[in-house]
């Protein structure tokens, strides 16, 4: 895959109680203990019962690389290669500073600059 797709918590759900998105250090089993891996990190999505089709995230850009590859699992049988359990490399943009029209102005820059 040549770019990472990218992903954005959803600003509009920042104070819905029912969705929360964070991000935590990742750690990594070291012998008989954990150490935090620098660099790596966590994503933890939580939901209510009440979720009601909230979506807490947004994919700005690489709708069409997760489709295909979800797709391939369906072309097996013409001996294509099911790929839609490999991992897809993103950037996750989190925090105040990405309002809806910040990811406005981002979506259009990588949309109309490919």
């Amino acid at each position: 895959m040549p770019n990472p797709v990218i992903i954005s918590t959803n600003p509009l759900l920042h104070a819905d109680p029912d969705v929360a998105v964070s991000v935590e250090p990742f750690h990594a089993q070291l012998g008989n203990q954990q150490q935090q891996v620098e660099q790596l990190n966590n994503i933890v999505f939580t939901y209510s019962s009440g979720n009601s089709g909230k979506k807490p995230l947004w994919l700005l850009d690489g709708q069409h690389r997760t489709l295909g590859m979800k797709k391939t699992s369906e072309h097996t049988t013409l001996g294509g290669e099911d790929r839609s359990d490999q991992p897809i490399p993103f950037i996750l943009l989190h925090g105040d500073p990405y309002d809806p029209s910040q990811l406005a102005k981002i979506f259009t820059h990588v949309t109309s600059g490919a």
